[in-house]
């Protein structure tokens, strides 16, 4: 005899089956989720999911050097105004 012994065999293919059946039933949920969401393929869900990730990187990124910018406006604001605050007190 092989590896698997008498009704273990079958009870492993049993299981794969199930396994298969199941997968199977997932797919086809969530093909009617995004049918849902008016998306006409599960393929075309995805392809906006990349584009909008591309996109949300790009705009995170632009967000991230505009807060520096104005990071960096703040501190130059605030340096002027200290040294005109240290001008005044030695006078």
């Amino acid at each position: 005899m092989g590896i698997f012994k008498g009704g273990r065999r079958k009870e492993l293919q049993q299981e794969i089956d199930r396994f298969d059946n199941q997968i199977s039933n997932m797919k086809k949920g969530f093909s009617s989720i995004v049918r849902e969401y008016h998306f006409e393929s599960v393929q075309a869900f995805y392809k906006e999911r990349k584009v909008m990730k591309i996109i949300s990187n790009d705009v995170s990124k632009k967000m991230i050097k505009l807060l520096l910018w104005v990071v960096d406006k703040l501190k130059a604001i605030l340096d002027e105004e200290f040294m005109k605050y240290e001008i005044e007190v030695k006078e």
